[in-house]
């Protein structure tokens, strides 16, 4: 059985290899995040936003 992550928090879209965030739960601070993010995830990547505190 090989472990794969499940979620990743606010990862830095310069460093994220975008393939392998295939099917995981991406959390980030902000709309602007999820729109950087949102435009290259590819599909089965749910992306969730924090909600401002």
């Amino acid at each position: 059985m090989v472990s794969r992550p499940y979620e990743v928090l606010r990862p830095r879209p310069a460093f994220v290899d975008r393939g392998q965030l295939k099917g995981l739960v991406v959390v980030v601070r902000n709309n602007d995040e999820l729109r950087i993010l949102g435009r290259t995830a590819p599909n089965g990547t749910r992306i969730i936003v924090l909600p401002e505190a």
